[in-house]
């Protein structure tokens, strides 16, 4: 059975880390000849927070106040975003996976815990 054959490397990669010894056991400084290059693809998930600030406004003529519309959605302090709300309804729909692992790996992958 064949493996999958993978990526293959990037040539501008987001991170280098350079792995070299600086010294040989004995005490003196290393030459270095050609390197071997590995790459290893990760997925950075971040969590973007979103904040909305509703301003209610009087009017300094007649004093009228201009109360903000708060969306439904918006009910609680802090509420799911759609793209959250898609995920876990994939992971719950298609992934049989419930709501309550769904938003713990949530937690886990994003450190909103």
């Amino acid at each position: 059975m064949k493996g999958h054959k993978g990526s293959p490397p990037v040539e501008k990669p987001d991170i280098v880390i350079i792995h070299k010894q600086e010294k040989c056991d004995c005490g003196h400084s290393l030459d270095y000849g050609d390197y071997k290059s590995k790459q290893e693809f990760n997925i950075k998930v971040v969590a973007e927070v979103v904040e909305h600030k509703y301003y209610d406004g009087v009017c300094p003529k007649c004093k009228r106040i201009h109360r903000q519309i708060i969306p439904r959605e918006l009910n609680n302090p802090a509420n799911y975003g759609a793209s959250i709300k898609s995920f876990i309804t994939f992971l719950n729909n298609q992934g049989v996976v419930s709501i309550d692992r769904s938003s713990e790996f949530l937690e886990l992958i994003t450190d909103m815990g």
